[in-house]
């Protein structure tokens, strides 16, 4: 059975055979290491507001602030900063700017951009630069919540948004007809670019290798590929990933 107790703890209550009892406690928060956060826009009231936001999600997190890209870089000079949340248009120095500097970084932080731009040329251009995910700043809450988890977990954040420019520019880069690809179908391709198995992909987005294989099949038949190889191959040549 389960309970909430006063503290917000959450307990599982239970018994065994012979009516012995047990209870485990669960916070509200799992004990976890703290997500390292840089909020960067240059709007104040919109920063606080996210950073409020943020701290509602269900994991820990350190949370700092900047107004532009030369203070962004600042912190992340001095701090190490795990989840960079991005604005492109800002004074001093920009989010495209910014991206050129922090491709040179030894240690990267993952670059969620949040713009309210949704610029196919714009996105796509970020994503070469380096960036992980790309967000519109009227989002629901729940998608940044898993964007920045998606980062930390796998390395990168497919939505909609970023599914259908990558669909755009296979086709126009190949002179392909139009290529439906899903967001799971993205997630793999970008996996075995990286080297991984379908044992191993199977492992990371938590499916089976069987339906790993799947995938694996209708992606190589939606892009007249032969192997994993071939796919590779059209990943880099499309710029998909770089």
């Amino acid at each position: 059975m389960i309970f909430n107790d006063r503290n917000g703890n959450t307990l599982l209550v239970g018994y065994c055979r012979y009516t012995c009892l047990w209870v485990y406690s669960i916070p509200p928060k799992m004990k976890q290491k703290s997500i390292r956060i840089l909020v960067t826009d240059d709007h104040k009231l919109f920063r606080r507001a996210l950073t409020n936001l943020i701290q509602t999600f269900n994991f820990q997190t350190v949370l700092s602030e900047a107004s532009n890209g030369l203070e962004a870089l600042d912190i992340i000079s001095k701090n190490k900063i795990d989840v960079l949340l991005l604005d492109v248009q800002m004074p001093v120095l920009n989010g495209i700017e910014t991206m050129k500097r922090i491709k040179n970084l030894e240690q990267k932080p993952h670059v969620l951009i949040l713009t309210q731009f949704d610029d196919q040329a714009l996105i796509t251009n970020m994503l070469r630069l380096g960036a992980n995910g790309f967000l519109l700043k009227d989002c629901d809450p729940e998608e940044l919540n898993r964007a920045i988890l998606s980062v930390m977990d796998v390395g990168y954040f497919i939505n909609d948004l970023i599914s259908s420019v990558i669909q755009a520019t296979m086709t126009n880069r190949q002179n392909l007809p139009s290529i439906e690809i899903s967001t799971r179908e993205l997630e793999i391709m970008v996996l075995l670019k990286e080297g991984n198995s379908s044992k191993q992909i199977s492992g990371i987005l938590n499916l089976s290798v069987y339906t790993v294989e799947s995938y694996r099949k209708a992606l190589m038949k939606k892009t007249n590929c032969k192997n994993v190889a071939d796919i590779v191959s059209l990943a880099y040549r499309t710029g998909i990933v770089s």
